[in-house]
This record gives structure tokens, C-alpha cells and sequence, in this order.
């Protein structure tokens, strides 16, 4: 509803861009179309483990739009405590901080299930895949996918405390 009231209002910033709703919705709904592209589908989980940015509202609000579960990852956790949550959730999709590349590759190695798809947030060696995947999608002109059947009761977020490991 913001983007139609105020579509050039600042929906959010961080230290990468500042976003107006106009944006974010067309932001939220190409990122939404690619996670769809990818067989993420109602259920399906997505693991997030990127830094404070604009990244992590718009994969929430993408798996939101499509009834995917989200997962956020604490950066603060070993590679063998990331194991376990992939393992027990088993995310099909993992957005990752392109500078923890090394310590996904250490995580997928000590998994039983098998790694997730990963798209890469932020600056790699030589350009930013997630910006891709955004720039690649619909203008907001072009037809999106359409929205599959949420409920405001299906589940969004799933979230790992130290006490629910039984570790």
C-alpha cells in the first residue's frame, strides 16, 4: 500500500543504496519471480546470512510474496552449528554475504543433506551476483509470476536459538 501511496518515499537504507517504496516493491517482486525461477516454491525454505542491509527486508518480503520460510543466519555460528540448522531445515536457496564464501564452503562440506543453491549479496571478486539476478528480472512494466495462495497462517520465519539445538 506504501508504494501507491507514496511510492518516492524512503522505504529503507543501509550502507549500499537507499530504497523508495516504488523500488522496493519492483525489488521485492523480481527477487519473488527469480526465487520462483529457482523451484523455491510455498514451503520451501531460504536461508538469508548476509550483513545489515537492504538484502535481508527484500528476501523476507520475496519468500513472503511466494510462501517460502525464511531462515536467518547468525554470522557468529561455526561452520559445524551452520551444518546442523542446513541440515535439520534444509533450505533450498542460501543468500550469502559474498565475503563468507570460504566459511559456506566449510559449512556445505560437514552437511549430510545437500548444499543449497547459493546466490552471493555484495561485492565478489568481480561483480555482485544478487544485483544481477535484480537487474535481470521483469520491469515493472513486464508481467510478474503470479502470486500462489498465501495464508496469513503459513509460517515466514524459522528461527534457531541456542536452546532449540538440543546441543
Amino acid at each position: 500500500r506504501a508504494a501507491e501511496r507514496a511510492p518516492r518515499s524512503l522505504a529503507w537504507a543501509d550502507d549500499h543504496r537507499r530504497v523508495n517504496y516504488a523500488e522496493a516493491l519492483e525489488r521485492v517482486q523480481r527477487l519473488a519471480d527469480w526465487f520462483t525461477d529457482q523451484g523455491i516454491e510455498h514451503g520451501s525454505r531460504i536461508a538469508v546470512w548476509v550483513s545489515n542491509r537492504s538484502a535481508t527486508l527484500e528476501a523476507l518480503f520475496a519468500a513472503a510474496r511466494i510462501g517460502a520460510i525464511v531462515l536467518p543466519v547468525n554470522h557468529r555460528l561455526t561452520p559445524a552449528e551452520l551444518a546442523f540448522q542446513f541440515d535439520d531445515c534444509t533450505p533450498r536457496l542460501l543468500l550469502v554475504e559474498a565475503g563468507w564464501r570460504d566459511k559456506a564452503a566449510e559449512t556445505f562440506a560437514l552437511m549430510s543433506e545437500t548444499p543449497p543453491l547459493v546466490l552471493e549479496v555484495g561485492q565478489g571478486e568481480t561483480r555482485d551476483a544478487y544485483e544481477d539476478v535484480l537487474a535481470a528480472g521483469p520491469t515493472e512494466n513486464e508481467n510478474s509470476l503470479p502470486v500462489p495462495n498465501v495464508s496469513a497462517e503459513d509460517p515466514l520465519i524459522l528461527m534457531y536459538t541456542s536452546g532449540t539445538t538440543g546441543s
